[in-house]
């Protein structure tokens, strides 16, 4: 991953222009060359996780507030 995300868009160009010189393609070809970019998986993946964390965080808290209710029902009955 980079270490900076915003200037890899800029790096990916730089690199087509560079390759294209050398191989005698046109840098605007899309087909020509392709480029695995991670940066954009693993900002789909740190926004997984920040959703998934508040998933599980909501329904610990659930999980706790229906335990709780549970307990004090059996403690109003004893």
């Amino acid at each position: 991953m980079a270490s900076r995300p915003d200037v890899a868009p800029l790096l990916k160009s730089d690199v087509i222009r560079v390759l294209a010189g050398r191989h005698h393609f046109d840098p605007m070809d899309k087909e020509a060359l392709q480029m695995w970019d991670t940066t954009e998986g693993f900002q789909f993946i740190d926004t997984f996780m920040l959703a998934f964390r508040a998933f599980l965080g909501i329904v610990g808290s659930l999980t706790l507030v229906v335990g709780g209710i549970g307990v004090s029902n059996i403690m109003n009955v004893v």
